[in-house]
């Protein structure tokens, strides 16, 4: 869509607003952090594996390349 001119509407149910979505489920604090911690580490190595093989292919980056001033 485009335009300045679209507008959603919608209704919203404030009772089920406070349920998790469903497949979610509450966990501990530091359990999650630590998940969350080794996840993100791993999605870094896997981007930076990636950017590398792009630039043997000849690609750059955003930001990566030199700055000419």
């Amino acid at each position: 869509m485009r335009g300045e001119n679209v507008l959603l509407l919608g209704e919203i149910d404030l009772d089920k607003d406070d349920d998790p979505p469903p497949g979610y489920e509450k966990g501990e604090l530091e359990l999650v952090k630590k998940l969350d911690k080794e996840r993100r580490a791993k999605e870094g190595k896997r981007d930076k594996a990636r950017l590398l093989r792009l630039k043997e292919l000849g690609f750059e980056g955003e930001g990566t390349g030199e700055t000419m001033i």
